[in-house]
């Protein structure tokens, strides 16, 4: 048995790669949370990547060039997809 891409593992997950506050911030476990290299990965234009991008950031999800997370499980990739929706924030607290 083959193992699963990261594609094939989010939407197993319920991860809907057509929404941007999904696959961005899966997108970014891959390549790290740089939205040229997100936007190559997503076969999206930067103008679809910028505003979860930016939310991420804002959100403290996404800290200069690295993500505020240790590994890329399901509950990160989903707390991940609130602050993108600006349901939460990350705090250092």
């Amino acid at each position: 048995m083959s193992e699963m891409t990261w594609q094939e593992a989010a939407t197993a997950d319920g991860f809907d790669l057509d929404d941007p506050y999904d696959a961005v911030p899966i997108a970014a476990f891959v390549v790290g949370p740089n939205i040229k290299r997100i936007a190559t990965l997503l076969g999206r234009p930067r103008s679809w990547v910028q505003p979860a991008a930016k939310a991420l950031r804002d959100g403290g999800a996404w800290r200069g060039r690295y993500l505020n997370a240790d590994d890329a499980d399901g509950i990160t990739l989903a707390l991940h997809g609130c602050v993108a929706r600006g349901l939460m924030e990350v705090s250092d607290d």
